[in-house]
Formats: C-alpha cells, structure tokens, sequence
C-alpha cells in the first residue's frame, strides 16, 4: 500500500476498475436463459460497484486527472459511463424507465464530448470505444423513439467510421478474420468414428476481449474435448504487452484490452503500483498458466507485441509443443504484404514436403506437418520467416517471427523450393543481385531519403550489380558482357586492359 494519499487513490480507484471489470464480463457472459433469480443478484452486485466508481471518480477527480498519480483521461470517465449504460440497456425488463435511465447516460457523454480525444491516443482499441459507444447509443436511442437523435448519430458515426479508417490501420481484425477462414474446413462424416453423423472438424471456441481466467477456463474446457493425440490449437491477438516488475522469473502478458487503466502503472512505474498488488493482476495471463495444459500435445499462435515471451516456456512434459510468435517490432518501411501473402500461397504444398523430407525436422513437428490443419500455419510461418529474412528492411532478429521449440539453422537455410523450383512460375521478372565486399561489416543503415544505405561501422565497401530476366527455361543475365565471367564480372577488367596492363 502506497504512503503517498494520491497514489492511494490511484490504488483504490484501479482495484474498483478491476472489480467492476470481472463483474460486467461475467453478467455478459451469462446465458440469456438464466432465470432471473440467478441473473438479478449478480446485476444488482454489479450495478452497486460500478456506481460506487462513478462516485469514486468524480470526488477525487482532480487527484486522478493528474499524470503523477494516475493521468485519469476523459475518454477513461466517458467508458465507465458508458458502461453504466450498457448495464440499463442488459437489463432484462421492459420496464421503460430503465430505458430512459440509459439514454440520460449516453446523452450526457454525448453533451460532454468525453470520447473527442480517443484519436489523438493513435490506439485503435481505445478509438474503437467511440465506435461501440456511438452504435450503442443509436440502439437506445431508436427503442426509445428518439428518431432526431438516432439520424444525427447515424451521420456521427459514418464521420467517426472514416476518421478510424484513415488515421489508423486496424489489422488485427484482419488477422483474426483470415484465422477464421483458416478454421473453416469440409467435414468428412465418419472419418474418425463409426458414427455417420460425426466429423473430424474440431470444436471451437471464440472469446471477445476475454479476461485471463476466462480463457484459462476455456482451455481446460477444451482439454476434455480432445483426444489424447489430439493438438490443442490456441490463437491470440491484441495489444498485449509485458508488465515490468514481474514478481517471479516468468513474464506477465497483459491480455485485458479494456482494462488499459489498470495496469497503465505497471508500465510506466508512476501509478503506484507495486509488484505485490495481486489484485491488479488478475486481467493478466501468467506464462506459467499455460504450463499446465502442454501435458497433452499443444499448438499455439501469439499475434501481440509480447509474444516473445512465450519462448520462456520450459520443456516440462513429453507431450509435443509449438508456439508460433510474430515479430516484436517493424521497420518504418511500409511492408509489400500483399506480394508475400501471394508468394506464400504458391510454396505451401512445396515448403511442407521440404519440411517433411529434411533430415534435421525433429519428431515432434513431423507430428504437427501429419496434421492438414496445422501444417497449415507452420508453413505459412515458415514462408514468412524466410520471406522477410532475404528483405533488405527486416535486419535485427527482434523484427522476425519466431517459433518455440526452433528449427536448426539449416532448416531455414536448405529451403531450396523457395529460391529455384519456382523460378519458372514467376517467368517475366526482373530483379538484381548486388553483392558487396566490406572492409568491415555488411549491417546497414538507410538515410532519411530511404534510399542510400551506408554500413553502420562507416567502414568502406565495393558493390557492383547485375540485372537478371527469370525465363520459362532458367535465368539470363542482361547486364554480362561477351566473354565475362558472371561472379567476376564487376571485379575483373576486360582482356584487352589485360594485354595493355601486360
């Protein structure tokens, strides 16, 4: 507990974000044929916390506003009130009043404008909740028969649509939407049982915004499920970060993207938070958390800026395990996805036979490439991984994806289908090669202009280059001249110096 009566405030009012976080997620998530004997206690319990941190916000308002204790942002307050909302709006009544008790609070965050500020974050989920805030609001507006206020919410909308799209680049929901096309698949009745009616497509589950504990929830669920050589397919995406001060050896991966404010201080050390405070931990996935379920064969997609960490995990059981991560940062060079994506769909079936073949793939992902599901993803990794290796932008390790256990370095280097077998489809390429002798090493920096690039040692360097035409039948050089050797063609002088030089 801090000693400071600021940073107490800050403490308090997170452990009431935290409390109201856990209760509004659990009456979401309540099946809407619970009988209202079992719904109406858990509503009242939730409706009583949050106003008491509505009450909490607005006397201590000017202490939390304030970046040395808490940095309270409008667009924080404007949540908690749209919460309260949401709260009016999910109760299961038709009892008009609680109606009219909802608008009055989107109302007011509409008068107060406490959203305006969410683009200048250049967050796209805390922009987003301007979004859901806005479409919410247009709900209620037209059950309550407010046609002037949902017509001007509709024209709202369409403007805070278009600044979204335009200042921000939302990709994670395309990555989520290309997983699911990837989890469709044709059933083959009967293909693991007698049974006519069974498929060999697997279950699945999808949570939106899921606490740590619903998801550890979910995965036990999903272990009873499979069979014991069964894999256990597991995809994450969202801003997850790692908080700071951990108190064990293992990480702490933030996985609550509605619940930024509570571990805003974990990060930036000047909330008050230390590393004892349980309580505002609970939204957060422990590595160690994950130990438990790869006793039985278990594969796994990390789409988040701390996805690294999940190369921490220990080899524990003998149960197979493979953990697909994506890059820790980007270069500031917008990236040609669209060239790689296609690149990638015409090397699968090539790279998955390679990967089976080579006699440095260990048994447990020979175990994985068996299965057409997941040797989808390995390979479409392995694509990338290769990909952006031989880009000129991608140079320091943190920038590639990586996979937990690794494949040996020559695994990643005896890919030959990537660089010969497909030559003949890409007939009509043009492209160069340009070796380099350094005196010192090949690293390399860009100027601002992006286009010179200079060694990061300052040492000198000779670079020539030659231009080369992909046929249907090979490779020409254009660049050669008569009588010159390829490799040496930059280097060596021609016959008739030679002679004179003599």
């Amino acid at each position: 507990m801090a000693t400071d009566p600021a940073l107490r405030i800050a403490e308090e009012f997170q452990v009431l974000q935290a409390r109201s976080q856990d209760l509004f997620s659990g009456l979401r998530d309540l099946a809407s044929h619970t009988p209202p004997k079992a719904w109406r206690p858990y509503f009242q319990r939730a409706f009583a916390v949050f106003t008491k941190l509505w009450k909490f916000q607005q006397l201590h308002r000017l202490t939390l506003e304030k970046e040395e204790s808490y940095g309270l942002k409008r667009h924080e307050v404007g949540e908690i009130a749209s919460r309260i909302g949401q709260l009016y709006y999910h109760l299961r009544t038709s009892d008009t009043s609680f109606l009219v008790e909802a608008y009055t609070f989107y109302e007011a965050i509409w008068d107060r404008n406490y959203f305006q500020d969410v683009m200048a974050t250049r967050i796209t989920h805390v922009a987003s909740k301007r979004l859901r805030y806005c479409s919410r609001f247009m709900i209620v507006a037209l059950l309550a028969g407010r046609w002037d206020r949902a017509q001007a919410l509709a024209i709202e909308m369409k403007r805070f649509v278009d600044e979204f799209a335009d200042m921000l680049d939302p990709t994670d929901k395309e990555d989520m939407f290309r997983i699911l096309q990837l989890l469709e698949r044709e059933p083959v009745r009967g293909a693991t049982t007698n049974d006519d009616d069974a498929t060999d497509c697997p279950p699945k589950y999808l949570l939106h915004l899921p606490a740590a504990s619903n998801i550890l929830a979910h995965l036990a669920l999903s272990v009873k499920e499979l069979s014991p050589t069964d894999y256990m397919f597991f995809y994450f995406s969202g801003p997850g970060r790692l908080a700071s001060g951990a108190s064990t050896s293992m990480d702490l991966l933030h996985l609550g993207v509605d619940t930024k404010e509570i571990v805003a201080s974990a990060d930036s050390g000047t909330n008050g938070t230390a590393a004892g405070n349980e309580h505002l931990h609970e939204h957060r996935l422990h590595l160690s958390d994950v130990l438990s379920f790869l006793r039985r064969p278990f594969f796994g997609v990390i789409d988040c800026p701390a996805a690294h960490a999940f190369r921490k995990i220990p080899k524990l059981y003998q149960a197979s395990f493979m953990f697909l991560c994506s890059p820790q940062e980007y270069p500031e060079r917008e990236r040609e996805w669209d060239l790689a994506r296609a690149a990638a769909t015409e090397w699968e079936q090539d790279i998955l036979t390679a990967l089976v073949k080579h006699d440095d793939t260990p048994a447990f992902l020979l175990s994985i490439l068996g299965d057409d599901f997941l040797s989808r993803f390995v390979v479409r990794f392995v694509v990338c991984r290769v990909v952006l290796t031989h880009h000129v932008h991608f140079i320091k390790t943190t920038e590639l994806p990586c996979c937990h256990p690794d494949l040996s370095d020559t695994q990643w280097t005896d890919l030959e289908v990537i660089s010969r077998e497909r030559f003949g489809r890409i007939a009509g390429h043009v492209f160069t090669i340009e070796p380099m002798i350094n005196e010192g090493t090949h690293a390399d920096d860009h100027w601002p202009d992006q286009w010179t690039a200079v060694t990061r040692d300052g040492k000198r360097s000779a670079q020539f280059e030659h231009t080369l035409l992909i046929t249907e039948t090979g490779v020409e050089v254009l660049t050669l001249r008569d009588g010159h050797d390829v490799v040496m063609d930059g280097l060596a002088p021609p016959e008739h110096l030679k002679a004179a030089a003599s």
